[in-house]
C-alpha cells in the first residue's frame, strides 16, 4: 500500500513539472512575442519620422537649390550689365 502512494505522488509530481514546464513555455513565448512587437512598434515609428524628416530635407533642398540660382542669375545680370556699361563709356 505505501509503495502505490508512493507511485501516486511520482504521478502527480510529473504532471505538475510538466504544466510548470508548459507554463514557463508559454510565459517564455509570450515575453518574446511582446518584445517582437515592442520592436516592430519601434520600427514603425523611427521609419515614420525618418520619412517626415526626408521629405522636408528634400524641400528644403529645392528651395536653397532655387535661392542659389537666382543669386547667380542676378550676379550674371549683373556682371553683364556692368560690362555693357563699361563698353558704352569705352565707345564716347
Amino acid at each position: 500500500m505505501s509503495i502505490e502512494v508512493v507511485s501516486s505522488k511520482s504521478g502527480m509530481g510529473t504532471k505538475m513539472g510538466k504544466k510548470r514546464n508548459e507554463s514557463k513555455r508559454d510565459r517564455g513565448i509570450s515575453l518574446l512575442v511582446s518584445i517582437v512587437l515592442v520592436f516592430f512598434v519601434l520600427g514603425i515609428i523611427v521609419f515614420s519620422v525618418s520619412h517626415k524628416i526626408m521629405t522636408e530635407m528634400a524641400a528644403s533642398a529645392t528651395q536653397n537649390l532655387n535661392e542659389s540660382l537666382d543669386l547667380i542669375k542676378c550676379t550674371i545680370e549683373a556682371i553683364l550689365n556692368k560690362e555693357a556699361e563699361y563698353q558704352r563709356l569705352m565707345a564716347q
